[in-house]
């Protein structure tokens, strides 16, 4: 088995830090198995787990089905009493700089593609972070196009510090995602994880299943330069336009003042996808390009992602438009 080694950043990175890095293989589920377990459902189970559903627990249990009606039903009640998909941050609707992780691209299978960094985020509180991500994936699932199941995530730890040394929120996305969210990651890209991280990573790695593991390639962004090893390996899932798009975003990061007055304004994207052509949409891209660096990087998304997104509010989950609707609105001052 291939092992692929973390890449050194200007000499604070964990050069010892590994993990397994292979070619992920799906177990088949037919129609029979998919048959079988629907029969075990009730009625109104039934109305809430469509295929899909019964897929990834198949899946996730390795083909036990017992196993995978258990956890069914406990994420179908989980579902009844969390109700996700209305779960929106307080922290981002008090002030919008709290937390940085958001759906903003797609990959080359049209898998929604999150980016999050530590850098910019002004909340660590464990229920609001927790919040925050239960709600970003909800984000994922409402814009995944037909016969998508799954998301990309590019993780930029940098800024990650002491602060951020919590397992309490390790083992909070950990639980969410196993239990209610398997088979949902398609691969994630864990980027200039500092050796700080190193022994963060140790002692929640053993918890984190070979599926998962074999998923997580490590990489490195130098912002002076020589990114050619993280630009190939994303080239392999992301066209150039979202490549392009993540390397920006990481440079900007990287810039103190920029990072400073930066945030992620999500009732901008809910107003794209009502009305793009309302006279605020505009007003809200020109004051997002003027925040950049070069004047000119969005960051809501992707070109494409954003096009996307205009004028289709059913790829926005009822969370985002509550987030929307009680949100303070920007901080001028970090304009």
């Amino acid at each position: 088995m291939k092992m692929r080694q973390i890449m050194p950043e200007d000499g604070d990175e964990d050069p010892t830090l590994q993990v397994e890095v292979r070619q992920n293989s799906k177990l088949v589920v037919d129609e029979d198995a998919l048959a079988s377990l629907a029969a075990q459902l009730t009625e109104e189970e039934a109305q809430r787990c469509d295929a899909s559903m019964m897929r990834r627990y198949i899946r996730a249990c390795g083909g036990d089905q017992k196993q995978a009606l258990r956890r069914i039903r406990d994420t179908l009640a989980w579902f009844e009493a969390e109700r996700p998909d209305h779960l929106h941050c307080r922290a981002c609707a008090r002030d919008p700089k709290s937390h940085y992780m958001q759906v903003v691209a797609w990959d080359r299978g049209r898998r929604p593609t999150i980016y999050s960094c530590l850098s910019i985020p002004t909340c660590r509180t464990m229920e609001d972070t927790r919040a925050h991500m239960i709600a970003t994936f909800q984000q994922a699932i409402a814009c995944m196009a037909g016969g998508v199941e799954d998301w990309v995530w590019v993780l930029d730890m940098h800024g990650f510090g002491l602060r951020d040394i919590d397992p309490r929120i390790a083992f909070a996305f950990l639980k969410v995602s196993a239990a209610h969210y398997p088979e949902r990651l398609a691969q994630a890209y864990i980027v200039s994880a500092p050796r700080i991280f190193s022994t963060f990573w140790h002692s929640i790695s053993p918890f984190i299943d070979a599926k998962t593991k074999a998923k997580i390639h490590f990489g490195h962004y130098n912002k002076h330069g020589g990114n050619e090893k993280l630009r190939a390996a994303l080239c392999k899932n992301m066209d150039d336009e979202t490549v392009h798009w993540m390397m920006e975003e990481m440079a900007e990061n990287r810039i103190k003042a920029v990072a400073h007055r930066k945030h992620y304004y999500h009732p901008d994207l809910v107003a794209l996808a009502r009305d793009p052509q309302g006279a605020g949409v505009v007003a809200a891209e020109a004051r997002r390009r003027a925040a950049s660096a070069g004047r000119h990087h969005d960051c809501l998304g992707t070109p494409a992602f954003l096009a996307s997104m205009a004028g289709h509010p059913e790829c926005i989950p009822p969370s985002l438009f509550v987030l929307a609707d009680t949100s303070v609105g920007p901080h001028p001052h970090r304009h």
